[in-house]
């Protein structure tokens, strides 16, 4: 450090302003002491921007001129450049402006402008002010901007010197000081000023530390879709700090829900990340495989060299999944021909929904759709409901009506359910079927009337109209006493004991199916005669009468 004492620059209040108390040496022809200094010029061009042309005093500029002169007249000012007093290399400029004519014991005005020239700040500035023994300072004056405030202290004076402490004065900066002070005599007053100042050489040493910070983001929310989904997770490392961080490294560790498998070690591992400079980051992704269901925390830390790291960061996320069930209910046996129902429930048992979600229920042959519940549609030998988007905790119940036609026997319809990710899901039913056996018993005779000696011939139908077999189904038939049994034939031969005709049994009728008897007798006498027959079968609880009128002459 370096303190300057700089030389005085001395201002003389000119004897023009003390003429009026006529003091020796000053006359109103010469101004005190031959100064000729003026206020400085770059005020009076702002007073009158037009006065800049105004070198050569020409007429449009009078006004401009004649200001200037009034000015000049009234003050005077002076100015030196520290420490060499030459302005090209100036340090500090001091200047000090004040009237040119004052009247002793009356109170006047002046200023003092400091001004650091240079591009680095001075410190300790003190500017120090030299007056005459015969004047006394009452105190600088508040003013606007750039000036020494009112409250600070006016200045130490020893003697008759005033001392005004700056103090720091930064880059390009100037300070004003506007005084009042009070003459106590008459003649000319000279008052001189000088300013002390610091000087430091710096030395700047920039102090600097990496700062890592590590931000990691993911999904809420991982919804498995039938077997697995993969967690895809994004990680991102930067040097906050002033330094570069050498050899970074992010340690990435994941804690599954329990009873999940173990994850492979590219899941579970440290990242080489490297060198870090200021401002610098770098990102890289980590594939989780989700396969379970459940809560999955991922935990992530950046270290570097020197004991560098972060705070550990945590995700948290679950993996939601949907899960279809499926029941159903139905009747355990069922006449055939009568309408079956049953009924299908659905259920999503996971924590997500599902999507696309489809009904069907597969119908086996022989099975006849009715109706269904809920918008089923019939698709050839199934019955298909789009249920789509299926929330879970919300079951639904749907119902079908289906009809047997086949002959008596199990059924198994089959129920899936089957949705995008909620996979398939099915249940089997079975339905034993059992048939109504329903005899009916036909006889004709092709010719009626018919003449003595003549052949009568009839024709005997059993129908199985029901929907179960019929078993030993036995036939026998009576001739009226007119007739005389001649032949027959069908599925079996008759025992004949005169007029009474049995039939071998049958051992079996399927449903819809039929058998027919033709029997031929002789007309012996004429007359108004019955043919009758009944039938007899395990499944008949009485026996079934027919007779047939036949007319002889």
């Amino acid at each position: 450090m370096k303190k300057f004492w700089q030389p005085l620059v001395t201002i003389t209040i000119g004897a023009s302003c003390l003429l009026a108390l006529g003091l020796a040496g000053c006359n109103s022809a010469n101004k005190c002491n031959g100064e000729t200094t003026c206020a400085p010029r770059a005020a009076y061009l702002a007073e009158c921007p037009r006065c800049a042309v105004c070198e050569h005093r020409s007429s449009p500029c009078s006004a401009c001129t004649a200001s200037w002169r009034s000015r000049c007249e009234r003050e005077t000012c002076s100015s030196i450049y520290l420490p060499t007093g030459d302005r090209s290399d100036a340090v500090l400029k001091l200047e000090k402006c004040g009237p040119r004519e004052v009247r002793s014991g009356e109170p006047f005005k002046y200023t003092i402008k400091v001004t650091n020239r240079t591009k680095h700040a001075l410190r300790n500035v003190t500017v120090i002010d030299e007056l005459p023994q015969d004047v006394s300072v009452q105190g600088p004056i508040g003013g606007g901007a750039g000036w020494i405030p009112h409250d600070r202290p006016a200045g130490a004076h020893a003697a008759n010197v005033v001392r005004y402490p700056i103090g720091d004065l930064g880059p390009r900066e100037t300070r004003c000081i506007e005084q009042c002070g009070v003459a106590g005599g008459t003649g000319c007053l000279s008052s001189c000023l000088t300013a002390q100042y610091d000087l430091y050489a710096c030395l700047q040493t920039a102090v600097t530390q990496p700062q890592l910070a590590l931000c990691m983001t993911g999904p809420q929310d991982v919804f498995i879709c039938r077997s697995d989904q993969d967690a895809n997770l994004h990680v991102t490392v930067r040097n906050t700090g002033s330094a570069t961080a050498d050899n970074v490294r992010v340690t990435v560790s994941i804690m599954p829900p329990p009873g999940a498998p173990q994850l492979t070690a590219a899941a579970d591992s440290e990242r080489m990340v490297g060198a870090l400079g200021c401002d610098e980051e770098r990102s890289f992704d980590i594939c989780l495989p989700v396969l379970a269901p459940g809560e999955y925390r991922v935990a992530a830390q950046a270290v570097g060299d020197a004991g560098l790291r972060t705070e550990r960061s945590e995700l948290l996320f679950f993996a939601r999944f949907a899960a279809l069930n499926i029941r159903a209910a139905g009747p355990d046996q069922e006449l055939i021909g009568l309408p079956i129902e049953y009924r299908i429930l659905i259920e999503n048992t996971g924590n997500a929904p599902d999507t696309n979600v489809t009904v069907t229920a597969e119908l086996p042959p022989g099975v006849l759709f009715l109706e269904a519940t809920d918008g089923g549609q019939p698709a050839g030998e199934r019955v298909v409901w789009n249920i789509g988007n299926f929330p879970p905790g919300q079951p639904r119940e749907l119902g079908l009506r289906v009809r047997a036609t086949d002959v008596a026997r199990t059924i198994n319809p089959v129920f899936v359910v089957c949705g995008d990710c909620g996979g398939q899901q099915s249940v089997m039913l079975a339905t034993a079927l059992e048939g109504v056996p329903a005899l009916l018993l036909e006889m004709i005779d092709i010719q009626d009337p018919l003449r003595i000696g003549e052949l009568v011939e009839y024709r005997v139908t059993i129908i199985n109209q029901g929907s179960a077999p019929e078993t030993n189904i036995r036939m026998a038939a009576r001739l009226p006493d007119e007739l005389t049994f001649v032949r027959s034939a069908g599925p079996t031969e008759p025992r004949v004991e005169g007029p009474e005709l049995t039939f071998a049994t049958v051992p079996l009728l399927p449903p819809k199916e039929k058998i027919t008897w033709t029997i031929f007798a002789h007309c012996d006498r004429p007359g108004d005669m019955r043919m009758a027959v009944q039938v007899q079968s395990d499944q008949a609880e009485r026996p079934i009468r027919e007779t047939e009128a036949t007319r002889v002459y």
